[in-house]
């Protein structure tokens, strides 16, 4: 098959992911944690901010058949605050739907440092750390159609 660039159908269109706000309700620390059984605040302030979106600017690379690693660059939003990242991927094949319809696979990661989106909250231990690391790895495994 033909590679495949950002000038090529299925990825000539912007990709666009969004996911429910992780959180909806508070979480409770183990007693290891907090003997009083403390409850971490609403992180994500999920009233305000129930989603976590991602567009896509550009593709960067080629991708033809499995395996093939190329970038994703878009801006990811996290409590309307809205970064450029990239997204590192591999492509995991393509394939026909029971419906008829054409399905393209791939998996991808990032990292982002939370405090750029407004993620503050931390926690300082008895052993001089803190609880929340300040760099957070997505990982994603997705299967798109096209629009």
């Amino acid at each position: 098959p033909a590679a495949r660039t950002c000038a090529a159908a299925p990825c000539a269109a912007p990709m666009s992911f969004v996911f429910r706000t992780p959180l909806s309700s508070p979480l409770r620390l183990p007693a290891d944690f907090d003997a009083c059984g403390a409850v971490l605040p609403d992180f994500f302030v999920v009233a305000k901010y129930p989603a976590i979106a991602f567009t896509s600017r550009r593709i960067d690379g080629r991708f033809a058949k499995a395996g093939d690693e190329f970038r994703i660059v878009g801006d990811l939003t996290i409590k309307g605050i809205a970064r450029e990242v990239t997204l590192k991927a591999v492509f995991e094949g393509e394939g026909k739907d029971p419906w008829g319809g054409s399905r393209v696979s791939f998996s991808a990661i990032t990292k982002i440092n939370r405090h750029e989106f407004g993620l503050e909250w931390n926690q300082t231990l008895e052993t001089g750390g803190v609880l929340v690391s300040a760099e957070v790895k997505i990982s994603l495994e997705i299967q798109a159609i096209q629009a």
